[in-house]
């Protein structure tokens, strides 16, 4: 709502122009895309804390549904308001000295924050697990390992140059394999549907295997090819 408030009301407009689709910037921005899907491994913590688990399925769908309508708004927003000139986050072409503005990068901000503890809580549960069969004492241990993720993630948030070309680095190097190559060949393997390759399901897991594959190639080039290039 802040970001069509400054695109209608605060003078910015919707009518910028640019090339609709830049080919050579797909694989970099699908990448990017990717990483907004990056929640796996915070499915665990979430199904354990739920009261009703047989709703998870439900909320996940929804869940995902919202999101990729958020952004894909925000996609279109960000390119009918800046253009060409939109950056890797539209909060970055912002005016900050507009209220509707401060408002968005703050709950960009407080977003991110909300959720920090829940994405960095399955690491935290692995470190912790492993230190104790040292017999080492429970709160020290969880004092210690959220401490040093925190300022750890603090310092490579603050050190690595080119966020966005890193963030599409991750996206097609780490997420397109986690999240579209790995759980369907899975499936397959789970399923025996590599002994029923024929069958239509088996060949659409296979085609989109191929895709993930093919994403994680192209948008790896990509994005190192655009760090060496900015660096």
């Amino acid at each position: 709502m802040s970001i069509f408030w400054i695109g209608a009301v605060e003078g910015v407009g919707f009518k910028n122009k640019g090339v609709l689709v830049s080919w050579p910037g797909i694989p970099t921005a699908v990448s990017l895309y990717l990483v907004c899907y990056t929640a796996h491994p915070v499915f665990p913590t979430i199904y354990n804390s739920m009261k009703k688990k047989n709703h998870f399925p439900k909320i996940l769908f929804i869940s995902f549904a919202l999101s990729s309508m958020i952004y894909g708004v925000m996609a279109i927003f960000g390119y009918l308001m800046y253009g060409e000139e939109v950056q890797s986050q539209i909060t970055l072409n912002l005016p900050t000295h507009k209220v509707s503005a401060i408002i968005a990068i703050s709950t960009t901000i407080v977003s991110a924050l909300t959720k920090y503890a829940l994405i960095l809580s399955p690491i935290m549960e692995a470190i912790n697990t492993r230190l104790m069969k040292a017999n080492y004492k429970r709160r020290s241990i969880r004092m210690l390992t959220g401490t040093g993720l925190v300022l750890g993630t603090i310092l490579v948030a603050l050190v690595v140059p080119l966020f966005g070309y890193v963030m599409s680095l991750i996206g097609a190097l780490l997420t397109s394999f986690t999240s579209i190559v790995f759980p369907c060949a899975i499936y397959l393997k789970i399923s025996n549907g590599y002994r029923r390759c024929m069958e239509f399901e088996s060949v659409v897991l296979v085609v989109i295997i191929v895709m993930g594959l093919v994403l994680m190639v192209t948008g790896t080039y990509s994005a190192i090819v655009g760090i060496i290039v900015h660096l």
